[in-house]
């Protein structure tokens, strides 16, 4: 599962005030991967990303 188009290609300040998220680093233009500072980011990356595409309810 990609992560969200609206993160896509973006970085640091601009990707954690997107997804709303702190600490983000990077996602893939693709969305194949991404990055955060902290495990617990990268988790909350995660989390949402299923979520914002109805596969968790979390």
């Amino acid at each position: 599962m990609p992560l969200p188009e609206a993160w896509r290609g973006l970085r640091d300040d601009e990707l954690t005030r997107v997804a709303e998220i702190p600490d983000c680093v990077f996602v893939h233009p693709s969305g194949f991967i991404g990055g955060n500072i902290s495990k617990e980011g990268a988790l909350q990356m995660a989390r949402k990303s299923m979520h914002l595409a109805g596969l968790y309810k979390g």
